[in-house]
């Protein structure tokens, strides 16, 4: 007993306004958050990441879809970039839907995951960021949700909110030109959290996720896929050329210059189509059981549903309708698409919004209630729960 006692005591905890830990606590926390060895530590992580890819790359080299080769110029060889996506992709993935049970039973209802995702989504609206920050922020939320406990970390449910808020705030400093400031984040909150907890948290979070924030979310895949699927020009007035294949790359989906600078489609009907996929994929991340599959696998599963041109798809993702995860992924989203579909407001012109050019609007994120007849979170998770036991 005495020992159970010390292990439970000795177990890092996130709380409303520090961390609690059983030894001294200000020590503690200074070791938990930046120890001067800290920054080595994280060179070996970061150099164990970059081996464990190249050692996939030369046993596990995955053949590139035939569309990649022509956008790979001045990236690097298709099958390399191709092998890096698909290997991180599985570095990445939690593919655990249990993953946030280990932090309390509290967690095991699916609409406390929705209404916080939801809110996030509202947040990034409010603040015209990226569609692609939002994905990154609901991927660090949850990462560090699954990634947690292995450390000594659980949230406790008081403390979710404060994660959900820290995410944004990690993933508009990491993709955004011009980021909110933490106090104009924290005022959406309605005085839940602080911004010194924020600035607290947001260092724990980032030793958790072991600084790995640069992550193929559903989004970049569907993107990706969606651009090699319709022959996206990659070229477009006013704009240069940029891929999104690597990070850090002049040509690239996630590339220095923002994702506002992505290229624009030529034709206005590819862009109101891209919306509506990426609207998909929003109301597919509102449910925690997305997670047990991988963000390319969950990304095809969408371009399936909605799209249903399965030998097309199969070609641009690299993935089989004939793979049982696969098929499986495409029966679980379909009726996800099915009720975005039956509930979406009829289709209207992409929006004027301030600062932003008319040829990226599509790549700002959007609330789901300004496309969707159903406004309340709610009442979304019930009618897919329905739809499910229907079909």
């Amino acid at each position: 007993e005495e020992e159970d006692i010390e292990e439970e005591e000795e177990e890092m905890t996130v709380d409303d306004t520090h961390i609690i830990t059983s030894d001294d606590e200000e020590e503690e926390q200074d070791n938990i958050i930046d120890e001067p060895a800290d920054t080595f530590e994280r060179m070996q992580r970061f150099c164990k990441l970059s081996v464990n890819l190249c050692q996939r790359l030369e046993v596990f080299a995955l053949k590139e879809p035939s569309q990649l080769t022509a956008r790979c110029h001045g990236v690097g060889q298709a099958h390399e970039v191709w092998s890096v996506l698909c290997h991180k992709d599985e570095l990445h993935s939690i593919c655990n839907e249990k993953y946030m049970e280990s932090h309390g039973s509290e967690y095991r209802a699916p609409r406390l995951r929705a209404a916080l995702v939801d809110w996030m989504q509202e947040v990034c609206c409010e603040k015209n960021l990226h569609r692609e920050t939002f994905h990154l922020a609901i991927d660090y939320m949850d990462r560090v949700m699954a990634k947690g406990p292995a450390v000594g970390m659980t949230v406790p449910i008081r403390s979710y909110h404060l994660l959900g808020t820290t995410a944004i705030f990690i993933a508009a400093k990491y993709e955004e030109i011009y980021p909110p400031k933490v106090e104009e984040i924290v005022c959406f909150t309605d005085n839940a959290c602080t911004e010194d907890q924020v600035r607290q948290l947001e260092l724990i979070m980032l030793k958790v996720l072991e600084w790995e924030l640069n992550v193929v979310t559903p989004l970049h895949w569907m993107h990706l896929f969606f651009e090699l699927l319709t022959g996206t020009p990659r070229e477009s007035p006013g704009l240069s050329s940029r891929l999104t294949l690597l990070p850090q790359s002049e040509e690239g989906f996630w590339s220095d210059y923002g994702p506002e600078e992505l290229p624009a489609t030529s034709d206005t009907s590819d862009r109101e189509e891209f919306v509506y996929l990426a609207n998909v994929v929003d109301a597919v991340i509102l449910h925690s059981e997305c997670r047990k599959f991988t963000n390319r696998t969950l990304a095809a599963a969408v371009m399936h549903s909605v799209l249903e041109a399965d030998e097309a798809i199969e070609q641009v993702t690299g993935l089989s309708m004939r793979e049982k995860n696969v098929k499986e992924a495409v029966d679980w989203v379909y009726p996800i698409t099915l009720y975005v579909e039956r509930h979406q407001e009829p289709r209207q012109s992409l929006p004027v919004l301030e600062g932003i050019l008319p040829d990226a609007v599509h790549n700002i994120q959007q609330h789901r209630s300004m496309t969707s007849t159903v406004k309340d979170v709610d009442d979304v998770m019930e009618g897919v729960a329905e739809l499910r036991e229907q079909l």
